[in-house]
C-alpha cells in the first residue's frame, strides 16, 4: 500500500511541476495562481495543498531536482571531487544544455544569492581554495569578497549564457569559468 501511495505522489508532484513548467512559459511564477495551476495539471486544489503551499514552491523543488541530478551524476561519473572545477562545470552546463527549456525557467527566476544558487555551488573547493590562497595578499574580508565574487560571477555567466543562448559550448563555459575563478586568465 505504501508503495502505491508513494507512486501516486511521485505523479502528483510531476503533473503539478509540468503545469507550473507550461504556465511559466507565458507568464511569470508570481502571476500563477493555485488555481489556474491545479487546472492546468489536472489536480484538485486539496491535493496541491498536500504537498505545497504556493506554485513558486514547486519552482524550488525542480531546482532542488536539479542540484541533486547534477551532483548525483557527478558521482555516478566519478567527477566530483577528483576533477578540476572546468571539469565540473562543463559537466554541469552539458546536464542544463539537456534540461534547457526547465533549466532557464529555473534560473531566470533565481538570483545568485538564491538558495538554489548556493545549492548549486555547493561543495566547489577550489573556489575556497583559491580564495584563501589570496587571503594572505588581501586579508580575510578580501577572502570572503573573493569568494563572494567567484560565486556570483560564476552563476551569473551561466544565467546568461543560458538565458541569452550564448554560442558557447559547455567545455567553454568550464574554462572559462575555471580561468577566471582559479586564476587563470591575467589581465
Amino acid at each position: 500500500m505504501q508503495q502505491k501511495e508513494n507512486q501516486r505522489i511521485k505523479v502528483t508532484k510531476r503533473m503539478l511541476k509540468e503545469g507550473l513548467l507550461q504556465l511559466m512559459e507565458t507568464k511569470s511564477i508570481q502571476k500563477i495562481s493555485v488555481s489556474e495551476l491545479c487546472r492546468a495539471s489536472g489536480i484538485n486544489r486539496v491535493t496541491f495543498y498536500n504537498h505545497y503551499t504556493v506554485p513558486a514552491d514547486i519552482l524550488t523543488e525542480i531546482g532542488d531536482d536539479m542540484v541533486r541530478d547534477i551532483l548525483s551524476l557527478l558521482k555516478e561519473k566519478q567527477i566530483h571531487r577528483h576533477a578540476s572545477l572546468q571539469e565540473r562545470v562543463e559537466f554541469a552546463c552539458e546536464y542544463l544544455l539537456q534540461n534547457k527549456k526547465m533549466a532557464k525557467l529555473v534560473f531566470q527566476n533565481n538570483t545568485p544569492e538564491s538558495e538554489f544558487a548556493l545549492k548549486l555551488f555547493h561543495g566547489q573547493d577550489e573556489w575556497r581554495t583559491a580564495s584563501e590562497k589570496l587571503a594572505s595578499a588581501y586579508g580575510e574580508d578580501g577572502k570572503d569578497l573573493l569568494f563572494n565574487f567567484m560565486i556570483h560571477g560564476s552563476y551569473s555567466m551561466i544565467t546568461k549564457w543560458l538565458l541569452d543562448d550564448v554560442k558557447k559550448t559547455p567545455k567553454e563555459m568550464g574554462r572559462l569559468i575555471g580561468g577566471i575563478t582559479i586564476g587563470g586568465y591575467s589581465i
